[in-house]
C-alpha cells in the first residue's frame, strides 16, 4: 500500500510514560499560561466512517488525531497556525503570547492526572513545544484553512504519492511480463462492432488474441513477436481468420481478389525483425522496440525525481506552475476542494524539460535518447503559451492531494484538457485524463482512465471516446485489466509461415476488372503498398 507504515520512523519519538509525564509537567510550569489555555475559536473536524483507516490515539489521552486514507499519504506536513489538540479539535490560531489573557474554569489544584484529561490541548501544545512534537504528530493530517499553506501541502504529499507509485512500480519488475484481458464495443457511421482482447508478454516476447465482430461477421487477430537472440527487435508474427467474409461484404466479386483474400485467410504471415532494423537506422533518432525492465524502472525513477522537483513544487525558484489567484472553497465529486487559478513559469518549464532530458540522456539507455532538437521544439512550444494564459486547479482539503487540474482553451471554454486524481483513500489510485471539443456542429470526448489497485496487484485502463455532429456520430469504449504474469510465451515460430513480403507481391498482381492501375487495392493496406516502402 502506499506509502506504508515503515516510511514513518516513529522509534526515535517513543518515550516512556514516566518520562513523558515528567517532561509534560515541566514544560506546563515553565508555560503557566498553556496550562490554562482555553480557545474562544476553534473548529471541529467531522468524524470519517473508515475510522479504523483514518484515527490514530495519542499516548497520552483519547483525543484523536484525524489522518489521512491509509494507503496514499501518511506523511502530510502540519500547518504551521494550526495544532491538532485532541477529542476533534483544531486550534484556531490563537497567539500563545495572549494566552495569560484568556480566562479559564479550570483549577490550579485538580491532580495532575485529571488535568491530563481535562487538558488534552495543554498536553499536545506541550509536546510540539518541546522539540515540535512526536512524529505521530508530525504525520497527523490536520485540515488546513490557509489557501497558501493547502498549496503547499498538497502540492508535497502528491509529490510524495507520486514516489510512492515510483516505488511499487520497481517492485513489480520482479515479474517477468503482464497478462492481460479486456473487451470493446463501438460504432461508426451505421456499422457497429464489438469485440474481445487478450495475451501476455514475458520478458521481450509476447502473444495476443484479437476478437472482432462487425456486420454480422466475426474476425479474429493472433499476433506473435519473438525476439531472437543477439537482436535489438522482435520478428512479428500475425495471421487473420475471417477475411472472407470482408470480400462478401466489399462486394468485390472479382475471382482474383477472392483468391487473394482467401489465401490469406488462417495463413501466418511474418515481419522479420530486420525489417525493423533497417528503419530504426534510417530514422534521426534510433528507435528500439526492447526496453529492460530495470532500465525501465531508471527511467520512472528519473521522470519522478525531475518532475517532484519542478512541477509538484513550491519553490519559485523552481517552480512550473505558479498560483495566480484564490478563487475560494467548492464542491467539486461531493468533495471540499479549494479552487486556485494557476499559471506557468515558463522559464522554470524550460529548465524542467533541460534537466529531465539531460538526465535521461545520462542513463545511458540506448534506446532512449533526447536530441537538441528535440528540447528546442519543446521550447518553441513553451514559448507559445501566452503570459495571460491561466489553468484552474482543484486541491481535496480532505487528502490534500491535487484533485484536478484543467486547462481551458481561452478563445473556447468548451476546448479543454483535464488531469484528475479522484482518489477517496483506499488501495485504488484512480488517474483520469480527458480532452473534450467542440467545432461548429461537432462535439467530440476523448478520455484515458488508469486505476492502479496496489492490494490486487492490477491495473483497469480505459478509452473512451465520442463524437457527435451533424453528419457524424460515433463512439468507441475500451476496457482492458492488467497484472502481471510469470507464465512464459510460447517462443516457437508458427508453422508455415510466410514472409510479408509475399502478402504484398501478391496484392501488387491483382489486375480487376475495371482497374488500370492495381495499386489502388494495395493502397488501402497502407504500409503493404510496396511502392510506398
Amino acid at each position: 500500500m502506499l506509502p506504508t507504515e515503515e516510511d514513518n520512523d516513529m522509534a526515535s519519538n517513543d518515550k516512556s510514560s514516566d518520562e513523558f509525564h515528567s517532561t509534560t509537567s515541566q514544560n506546563i510550569d515553565n508555560n503557566k499560561s498553556i496550562s490554562n489555555m482555553a480557545f474562544s475559536e476553534h473548529k471541529v473536524i467531522k468524524p470519517i466512517s473508515n475510522a479504523e483507516n483514518v484515527s490514530t490515539k495519542t499516548a497520552t489521552s483519547n483525543s484523536t488525531l484525524i489522518t489521512a486514507p491509509n494507503n496514499i499519504i501518511e506523511e502530510a506536513e502540519l500547518m504551521p497556525d494550526q495544532q491538532p489538540v485532541g477529542d476533534g479539535i483544531v486550534s484556531g490560531g490563537v497567539d500563545p503570547l495572549e494566552l495569560d489573557n484568556v480566562k479559564t474554569k479550570t483549577s490550579q489544584k485538580k491532580p495532575f492526572f485529571k488535568k491530563l484529561t481535562a487538558l488534552p490541548i495543554a498536553i499536545i501544545a506541550a509536546l510540539l513545544i518541546i522539540g515540535g512534537g512526536s512524529a505521530a504528530t508530525y504525520y497527523a493530517v490536520i485540515v488546513p484553512n490557509n489557501p497558501e499553506m493547502l498549496w503547499k501541502t498538497s502540492l508535497s504529499n502528491s509529490a510524495k504519492g507520486l514516489e510512492k507509485i515510483a516505488e511499487y512500480q520497481n517492485k513489480q519488475s520482479e515479474s517477468k511480463g503482464q497478462s492481460f484481458n479486456g473487451s470493446f464495443k463501438g460504432k461508426v457511421s451505421d456499422v457497429v462492432f464489438d469485440g474481445n482482447i487478450n495475451g501476455k508478454t514475458y520478458e521481450s516476447n509476447s502473444e495476443t488474441n484479437l476478437d472482432v465482430g462487425a456486420a454480422g461477421t466475426r474476425y479474429t487477430l493472433d499476433l506473435k513477436t519473438i525476439v531472437p537472440e543477439n537482436a535489438n527487435n522482435p520478428d512479428i508474427y500475425f495471421k487473420v481468420t475471417g477475411v472472407k467474409g470482408l470480400v462478401d461484404i466489399l462486394g468485390a466479386a472479382d475471382p482474383t481478389i477472392q483468391s487473394q483474400f482467401g489465401s490469406i485467410d488462417s495463413q501466418w504471415f511474418f515481419i522479420d525483425h530486420t525489417l525493423l532494423d533497417q528503419l530504426s537506422e534510417g530514422s534521426e533518432n534510433k528507435i528500439s522496440t526492447q526496453i529492460s525492465p530495470e532500465d525501465l524502472n531508471r527511467i520512472v525513477q528519473t521522470v519522478v525525481s525531475k518532475t517532484n522537483e519542478y512541477i509538484l513544487s513550491s519553490d519559485e525558484q523552481k517552480a512550473v506552475i505558479l498560483v495566480a489567484e484564490n478563487v475560494g472553497a467548492e464542491k467539486l465529486d461531493d468533495r471540499d476542494v479549494y479552487h486556485y487559478k494557476v499559471q506557468i513559469n515558463k522559464d522554470n518549464f524550460k529548465s524542467y524539460v533541460k534537466s529531465l532530458s539531460d538526465s535521461i540522456n545520462q542513463l545511458n539507455i540506448e534506446s532512449i535518447k533526447v536530441d537538441d532538437k528535440t528540447v528546442e521544439e519543446i521550447n518553441k512550444s513553451i514559448d507559445l503559451i501566452k503570459d495571460t494564459t491561466t489553468a484552474d486547479m482543484w486541491l481535496d482539503k480532505s487528502t490534500k492531494l491535487i484533485r484536478k487540474l484543467k486547462f481551458t482553451d481561452p478563445e473556447s471554454a468548451e476546448n479543454s484538457l483535464e488531469i484528475s486524481l479522484n482518489y477517496n483513500g483506499g488501495d485504488v489510485l484512480p488517474l483520469l485524463i480527458k480532452f473534450t471539443s467542440s467545432e461548429k456542429d461537432n462535439k467530440s470526448l476523448l478520455s484515458f482512465g488508469f486505476d492502479l489497485n496496489t492490494k490486487e496487484n492490477s491495473t483497469k485502463v480505459t478509452a473512451n471516446f465520442s463524437n457527435e455532429g451533424e453528419n457524424d456520430d460515433s463512439n468507441f469504449n475500451l476496457t482492458v485489466d492488467t497484472k502481471p504474469n510469470n507464465e512464459q510465451v510460447d517462443t516457437n515460430a508458427p508453422e508455415g509461415a510466410k514472409s510479408v513480403i509475399e502478402l504484398i507481391d501478391g496484392f501488387s498482381k491483382i489486375q480487376p476488372a475495371g482497374f488500370e492501375d492495381s495499386s489502388a487495392i494495395t493502397r488501402t493496406l497502407g504500409i503493404f503498398d510496396d511502392r510506398e516502402m
